[in-house]
C-alpha cells in the first residue's frame, strides 16, 4: 500500500509539472474569391481551378493518360463538364512563342473520345451555336455537339451564327447555305444569293459577329495549371470563329489570354465589333471592324485597330488594317475609319509627324477596284486636301511639335495643340502647288519644300494641273485663314508638356 501511495504521488507531481501543448493557430489561406473579388470570380469561375481535389484530378489525368498521346496541352470546362485536348504529330512554335499542334482532339474527364485526334483546330465553344463547337479539318469547318455528334460535317469554308429562321449559315464550294430550325440543310440558289447576302450582312446578323475574350470559354494550359496550382494566370488560349479570321478582323489564335486576374501580363481584353456594313453599285460588300486589345503590362498597352474588308461578286475577300497604339496618343483620340462615298474610305489616327511635327493626325485613303482594296498615295503632309473637299473639322485634332533644345525648361519638351495654326494652313495650301512641281518665288517656301525628297520644282505655274478638289480646298483654306487672323489665340489651345517613350 505504501508503494502505491508513493507511485501515485510521483505520478501526480510529474503530471502537474508537465506543460500543456500550445494551441497553434493556422494561418488563414486566402480563397480565390477573396483574391479576385466576388465580381471577377463570378465572371471567370468556370475557367478557374477551385479546389485541391480538382487540381489533383487534372494532375492525375495528365500523369495517367499523357503517355498515350504526344501531349495534352489544354483543358477547359464546358457546361459544367471538364474536357482535355490531346494532340499528336509535329509541334510548330510560332513567332509569338505559342505552339501550334499538327492534330488535336477532345476527350472527357474519363478519357472517352469526344472528337478523334484528327482536327487542325478546335474553336471557341458556343460561339457559332449554343451547345456546339466549331472544328477545322483539312482547311474546312464543321460543327459538333458536346457528345461528339456532327451537326455539320467539316465541308465548309466558313460558318456564321444564325439569325431569324436560320440556325447556322454556311459558305462553301456550293456557295451559301443554311440550316433551318428543323436542322434541314438548304443550298441558296444563284438567283437567291443577292437577297440572302443582304440578310447575312445586315445589321441584325452582324451584331452576332461581336467577339469579346471575357465572354468566351478559354482553353487553359495544363502545365500552367499544374505549375501555378490552378490560380489565375495568363495561359488562356482562344481560337476565334473562322469567318472572323477570314475577314481579317482577328488572328487565328489568341494566346496568353488572362484568365481571372489582370495582374498578369497577357491579353486582358480583346473586343471586336463590326459596323458600317454597306453595298456599292458594283455589288461589293464592305465592312469595317473595330478591334481593341488591352495588355496590362508594366506600362500598360492598348492597341486599337480598324479593319476594312470587302467581299466582291465572286466572293473574294480583301482587307486592309489600320492600327494605333493608345499609349502613343497623348490626346486619347479614337482611331477613325469611315466611308466617305461609294469609292473612298478614310482612316485617321495619330502617327509620327512630318516636317516640324513630332506627331500629328495622320490620314490615309483607300478605294475599291474590281477585286482588291487600293491604297491612294499622296506626298502631302495633309493628304486630305487631295481626296476630300474639306471643312474646318480637318483643322482640329492632336498636333505635337518639339521645343528646340535650347528652349527646353524643366523637361518640358513638347508643344501640344488642338487646332492647326495659320502657319500650318499656309503649309497645307502651298504643298498642293508643291506636289505639282511649282517653282516658288519666295525663298521661304523654296527652302521649306527642298527638305522633302518628293519635291521637284519644274514649272512657274501649275494651275492647269489642279483638280476641282484642289481648287475648292485652296479657296476654303484662304477664306478660313482670313477669319482666323482676328482670333488665332482663341482657336489654337496650346499646352507644354514633358514626354518620352517608355522603354
Amino acid at each position: 500500500m505504501k508503494y502505491i501511495v508513493i507511485l501515485l504521488t510521483f505520478f501526480c507531481l510529474f503530471s502537474c509539472d508537465e506543460k500543456k501543448p500550445e494551441t497553434i493557430t493556422q494561418p488563414k489561406v486566402e480563397t480565390l474569391v477573396e483574391k479576385m473579388g466576388e465580381d471577377n470570380y463570378e465572371l471567370y469561375k468556370d475557367s478557374l481551378i477551385n479546389s485541391d481535389s480538382e487540381l489533383l484530378e487534372i494532375r492525375s489525368f495528365v500523369e495517367k493518360h499523357k503517355p498515350n498521346y504526344d501531349d495534352i496541352p489544354y483543358t477547359f470546362v464546358w457546361n459544367d463538364q471538364r474536357y482535355y485536348m490531346p494532340t499528336k504529330g509535329q509541334v510548330q512554335t510560332l513567332d509569338n512563342g505559342s505552339k501550334h499542334f499538327e492534330l488535336i482532339g477532345l476527350v472527357d474527364s474519363n478519357n472517352n473520345a469526344v472528337l478523334p485526334i484528327e482536327f487542325d483546330r478546335i474553336h471557341t465553344p458556343d460561339k457559332i451555336l449554343q451547345g456546339f463547337i466549331e472544328v477545322r479539318k483539312k482547311g474546312r469547318q464543321g460543327l459538333v455537339s458536346r457528345d461528339g455528334d456532327y451537326l455539320l460535317k467539316p465541308n465548309y469554308t466558313r460558318l456564321y451564327p444564325g439569325f431569324n429562321d436560320y440556325l447556322v449559315c454556311t459558305f462553301g464550294e456550293d456557295g451559301y447555305g443554311y440550316l433551318d430550325l428543323d436542322t434541314t440543310y438548304h443550298i441558296i440558289k444563284n438567283e437567291e444569293e443577292i437577297e440572302f447576302m443582304a440578310e447575312l450582312f445586315s445589321d441584325l446578323s452582324t451584331k452576332k459577329w461581336q467577339f469579346n475574350v471575357n465572354n468566351e470559354v478559354p482553353f487553359r494550359s495544363v502545365m500552367s495549371i499544374i505549375d501555378f496550382a490552378g490560380e489565375p494566370d495568363a495561359s488562356g488560349y482562344l481560337c476565334p470563329p473562322q469567318f472572323l479570321v477570314d475577314y481579317g478582323f482577328i488572328k487565328n489564335e489568341l494566346t496568353d489570354v488572362i484568365v481571372g486576374d489582370e495582374e498578369y501580363f497577357g491579353e486582358a481584353n480583346t473586343n471586336i465589333e463590326v459596323y458600317d456594313v454597306s453595298k456599292d453599285e458594283k455589288g461589293f460588300w464592305t465592312f469595317i471592324g473595330k478591334f481593341i486589345m488591352e495588355i496590362p503590362e508594366s506600362r500598360g498597352y492598348v492597341e486599337e485597330r480598324r479593319v476594312l474588308t470587302t467581299v466582291n461578286n465572286e466572293h473574294a475577300i480583301s482587307n486592309v488594317t489600320f492600327t494605333q497604339e493608345k499609349d502613343f496618343n497623348l490626346c486619347n483620340d479614337s482611331l477613325v475609319f469611315k466611308k466617305l462615298n461609294d469609292t473612298i474610305f478614310e482612316a485617321k489616327c495619330q502617327e509620327w509627324g512630318k516636317g516640324d511635327f513630332q506627331a500629328m493626325e495622320s490620314y490615309k485613303y483607300y478605294s475599291i477596284n474590281r477585286d482588291e482594296i487600293v491604297s491612294l498615295s499622296s506626298d502631302r503632309m495633309f493628304p486630305f486636301t487631295k481626296f476630300v473637299v474639306i471643312d474646318s473639322s480637318y483643322f482640329y485634332g492632336c498636333w505635337r511639335k518639339n521645343i528646340p533644345e535650347n528652349e527646353i525648361e524643366e523637361d518640358i519638351n513638347l508643344i501640344v495643340y488642338n487646332h492647326l495654326t495659320i502657319e500650318d494652313l499656309d503649309v497645307m495650301r502651298n504643298e498642293i502647288y508643291a506636289e505639282y512641281g511649282l517653282k516658288f518665288k519666295t525663298t521661304k517656301w523654296s527652302e521649306f519644300f527642298s527638305n522633302f525628297d518628293w519635291y521637284s520644282p519644274k514649272s512657274e505655274n501649275v494651275d492647269e494641273l489642279l483638280t476641282e478638289i484642289d481648287k475648292a480646298n485652296i479657296k476654303f483654306i484662304l477664306e478660313y485663314k482670313k477669319r482666323m487672323k482676328f482670333n488665332e489665340n482663341g482657336k489654337v489651345k496650346i499646352d507644354s508638356i514633358g514626354w518620352s517613350a517608355a522603354g
